[in-house]
């Protein structure tokens, strides 16, 4: 995070949204760990009425594939474009960045809305599943390119 103040204002928003991202995935895997724990250990009257847990494991994975995408694009921008003088990294390069999140994040933002509208009991469900699959192997795969990118 050195490089924070360097980094054009579009990627600073980026750097501090996937960074919340990766922070309350954790807080609701924590939480839902919690109230697993609680449940099998016989603390069921402390706790509240059950979440739908894969409605909420589904939502914390793919907040954490987001927070994860936005988090690269940042590392893999300063790692291109670090500036031997550390002065500040050339402005007119973030829209590439831009698209980057723009294509990585699609398929984790879908996931979320689908995983919200979309009822745990339908059979439907089912593509909620899939599409978060689907993001974990692009993300894979784009994580791959811009580590190719970066060590160019």
């Amino acid at each position: 995070m050195r490089y924070y103040r360097h980094l054009p204002p579009f990627l600073r928003v980026v750097s501090v949204f996937g960074l919340a991202l990766l922070i309350s995935s954790l807080v609701l895997f924590v939480a839902l760990f919690a109230f697993f724990v609680g449940n099998h250990v016989g603390m069921t009257s402390r706790w509240p009425e059950p979440p739908d847990d894969s409605r909420v494991s589904v939502i914390g994975l793919n907040m954490l594939l987001l927070g994860n995408a936005c988090t690269a694009v940042v590392n893999t921008y300063t790692k291109r474009f670090r500036q031997p003088s550390q002065g500040p990294l050339p402005l007119t390069s973030w829209q590439s960045q831009a698209r980057a999140i723009a294509l990585m994040a699609m398929l984790p933002l879908c996931a979320i809305v689908l995983a919200a509208l979309i009822s745990p009991a339908r059979t439907l469900f089912g593509l909620v599943f899939a599409v978060s699959l689907l993001a974990a192997i692009a993300l894979l795969g784009a994580h791959v390119a811009l580590m190719t990118l970066s060590s160019c």
